[in-house]
């Protein structure tokens, strides 16, 4: 097997003698001293230091040069693969758990395998996360992790007997317990058994803790009301991400649930989680009719005419979502809702309506939203003199304040005219995240203006490099590509 180096270098941008470096690794041999073990891992130690710091290059190095001095040092492959993962090289992380898997434990090969499932599982390659999982058990049959994951691929696959199968049951450990509680579906009394042996002690993992503590509070209902209790439990399967447990468990009820708006709601918000959109406007839909009057209605409403490609029907279900929200949520609603008439050409509607909006109120994060509107109009008159009214503003929190200084930057970066300006203001911003990549492309491009072409060029590949998502490193690429 022989890792794709031009990929890897084109995608991390990492400098070839790296990449060739890693590729080193795939063809190292097993003998080792004790002294390349210590020195091996002096070298980990070194490469987490870079890791911490979001240096991957110099981490993916560091951790490189460790596997060579001794091959299976797992430690430099787990540093390896969370590099990848981070980054978002699912198909790297893959290629490097497979040459791992020859050189380190079986349980330390089910751990490595189960990361990259959980990779392929955040993003919805269900098919190649659950080859992940399998290859995991394959190598440690009783791997919790891995049984847990591969679960949870068969509930999205709408295949729950096999999920149920994969889950022995009994087991203390909280996100295996939690699992099979779900799978329970109504049988209360057996979920309840399962989610009980859990110490919250022992849970280490805030968001975990929260889950098995709402769970336990569903299962705590004081009401005789079996409908309401397990439209409540379909609730938390659907804020745990199982939306097909809530529509086979609300599903099972659907003579009883006919005229429960709250049941219909939760169905319809399961189907648009899972993909069929069009059980979902009829399930959402259903629950207007019986006045469920609320704004999380009309917003999944109109997500799933958005999905379903009826943008007409959207928009009015945004505009009613509009009418009926409380002033809190209202700032959340106009900013998606502005996102979907940008992205449908309809940018001078999304103005108007923002306009109008601060005229009834205003408010800092709906001005915002609005000088975003102008910066992609290129209106930048407007725009400066919508920061030039909130720099007057004394009460702004941290978030706030990080705001205005991003809209400033972007402002000033469209006309170039105070290099001092410009660099206390990229300080100011590096000040809320010094790993921010956003920061480092404002540097490149005010080096750049400088035609300081060597900082600019550093600058810009740093952007790349702390990069996660692919939209900074995106424009600093097409940005690196004009410096000679």
């Amino acid at each position: 097997m022989v890792l794709n180096l031009e990929n890897l270098f084109m995608k991390t941008k990492i400098p070839l003698y790296l990449a060739v470096l890693l590729f080193s690794i795939f063809f190292l041999t097993g003998c080792t001293s004790k002294e390349s073990i210590t020195i091996s891992d002096g070298m980990v130690k070194e490469a987490e230091g870079y890791y911490e710091n979001r240096e991957y290059k110099k981490a993916i190095e560091k951790f490189s040069e460790a596997l060579e001095t001794y091959p299976a040092n797992v430690d430099a492959y787990k540093g390896l693969n969370n590099i990848f993962l981070d980054k978002g090289y699912l198909d790297e992380a893959e290629k490097l758990a497979n040459e791992a898997s020859l050189r380190v434990s079986k349980e330390n090969a089910a751990e490595i395998y189960t990361l990259v499932g959980d990779g392929y599982y955040e993003v919805k390659d269900i098919d190649n996360a659950k080859e992940m999982y399998q290859s995991a058990l394959e190598k440690e049959k009783s791997f919790e992790k891995a049984q847990v994951g591969l679960a949870g691929v068969y509930i999205q696959k709408g295949e729950v007997d096999k999920a149920v199968k994969t889950l022995k049951g009994g087991k203390k450990d909280a996100e295996y317990a939690l699992l099979y509680s779900y799978l329970t579906l109504d049988d209360w009394e057996k979920g309840l058994e399962a989610i009980g042996r859990v110490d919250l002690n022992d849970v280490k993992d805030e968001g975990l803790k929260q889950k098995v503590t709402d769970l336990r509070e569903v299962y705590a209902i004081d009401d005789e009301d079996a409908l309401y209790k397990n439209t409540s439990l379909a609730g938390e399967y659907i804020n745990s991400g199982y939306p097909f447990l809530a529509v086979k468990l609300l599903t099972s009820y659907s003579d009883e649930i006919q005229d429960y708006a709250d049941a219909q709601y939760f169905l319809g918000k399961a189907y648009l989680d899972y993909g069929d959109y069009e059980k979902a406007i009829e399930r959402l839909n259903k629950a207007v009719l019986l006045d469920m009057d609320d704004v999380n209605v009309y917003v999944n409403l109109a997500r799933a005419y958005l999905a379903s490609k009826n943008v007409e029907k959207s928009l009015d279900a945004y505009k009613t979502a509009l009418s009926v929200v409380e002033t809190e949520e209202k700032e959340q609603v106009v900013k998606e809702y502005v996102a979907v008439l940008v992205e449908n050409n309809m940018i001078n509607a999304a103005r108007t309506l923002v306009v109008d909006l601060l005229k009834e109120k205003a408010s800092f994060a709906m001005n915002i939203i609005l000088a975003d509107i102008y910066y992609k109009q290129e209106a930048l008159k407007n725009m400066g003199e919508i920061l030039d009214q909130l720099e007057g503003e004394t009460n702004l929190n941290q978030s706030e304040t990080r705001g205005l200084v991003r809209y400033r930057l972007l402002y000033i970066m469209k006309d170039i005219r105070d290099v001092d300006e410009a660099e206390s203001l990229i300080e100011r911003f590096s000040t809320f995240d010094r790993y921010n990549p956003e920061v480092f492309l404002f540097r490149g491009k005010l080096f750049r203006y400088q035609e300081d072409n060597l900082k600019a060029r550093e600058a810009l590949e740093r952007a790349i490099e702390l990069d996660l998502e692919g939209e900074i490193a995106e424009e600093a690429i097409k940005l690196l590509a004009t410096i000679n």
